[in-house]
């Protein structure tokens, strides 16, 4: 299953010993980081690692323990861990995502505060920082 995994993150060719990352980042801090945690497989010392790769590194390892909680649980219930992660990967391909487009900046804190007056409850900051950018020239 291992090799399932990393088939998905990684791929070589028969041009190179070399194994190439599928995904790629904008920011260069951030794909030597990910590189380094796909070939090491080791967490990284922090001391050595920028505000952003620090945060990176732990929303990684969050995920990961996330991941591996929801293919215990599905294993708990006898599946294997190759049909636990195939309902995953079915599950997330399945998301829809809304793109709203917004012809100002004022339709935006509107949205903002339209689709959150339904949802979870917005903290007093929150309220109050989406009304003063949004008067913000």
């Amino acid at each position: 299953m291992t090799k399932e995994l990393e088939s998905s993150l990684i791929f070589n060719t028969s041009f190179s010993d070399e194994n190439a990352i599928k995904l790629s980042f904008s920011k260069k801090n951030l794909s030597e980081i990910y590189k380094k945690l796909v070939n090491d497989n080791s967490k990284p010392d922090d001391k050595k690692l920028d505000e952003a790769q620090k945060k990176f590194t732990k929303n990684l390892f969050y995920i990961t323990q996330l991941l591996r909680e929801y293919i215990k649980e599905r294993c708990n219930e006898g599946k294997s861990v190759k049909t636990a992660i195939q309902e995953l990967v079915s599950r997330i391909l399945e998301l829809e995502f809304i793109i709203i487009e917004c012809r100002n900046e004022s339709d935006v804190y509107q949205i903002f505060e339209g689709l959150n007056s339904t949802g979870l409850e917005l903290s007093v900051v929150d309220l109050v920082k989406n009304t003063v950018f949004k008067r913000i020239k």
